[in-house]
């Protein structure tokens, strides 16, 4: 089933409009976290987040397609991450956030996403789907409880998770 997924050509991935600012009066969590981390500019274990929200739709036609919540390169290891990203509050499984990280990185067109970032234009890369999520929220906890099957499927498509910590005010980024 997943191996038959389709890419959407789309020419532009690069929004310029994001600048990493929010209306205050948006209720968008998730958007703004997105944001925020944006705002963060880079972490040691993930790399340079090079934007976020970004659509994943060529025309309005295109349905059931979302967003790539957050972009990552990390240029030691020339790796692009595509992060779903879940809210602390959020109850999706990370199952779910996983199936959509995987797909989110099939559909893209990778070349013209390499060619709309300039630190990503001209290189070799490896791509990878990853799950970012708190801590301590429900996809976190799921994987403590022990899914022998959900670590299959994971090793299977070479995802990896990538935790949210919260230490005294500032956010950090860890894998285990």
């Amino acid at each position: 089933m997943f191996e038959n997924i389709q890419v959407i050509p789309r020419l532009e991935y690069s929004i310029d409009a994001h600048d990493g600012k929010y209306s205050e009066a948006s209720n968008r969590e998730e958007e703004k976290l997105a944001m925020d981390i944006y705002n963060q500019g880079s972490f040691d274990l993930i790399g340079k987040i090079l934007n976020y929200q970004i659509p994943l739709k060529r025309t309005l036609k295109d349905t059931g397609v979302g967003k790539i919540d957050l972009l990552a390169y990390e240029e030691s290891k020339n790796m692009v991450r595509i992060f779903e990203l879940k809210r602390k509050q959020s109850r999706e499984t990370m199952l779910r956030c996983i199936c959509e990280a995987y797909t989110y990185s099939k559909i893209i067109d990778r070349n013209n996403l390499c060619s709309s970032f300039s630190d990503l234009k001209g290189k070799k890369l490896q791509f990878q789907a990853c799950p970012l999520v708190f801590r301590s929220g429900a996809q976190h906890t799921e994987l403590l409880a022990g899914r022998p099957k959900l670590e299959a499927l994971m090793e299977a498509w070479n995802v990896t998770p990538y935790y949210i910590d919260m230490i005294d005010g500032n956010m950090t980024i860890t894998d285990h």
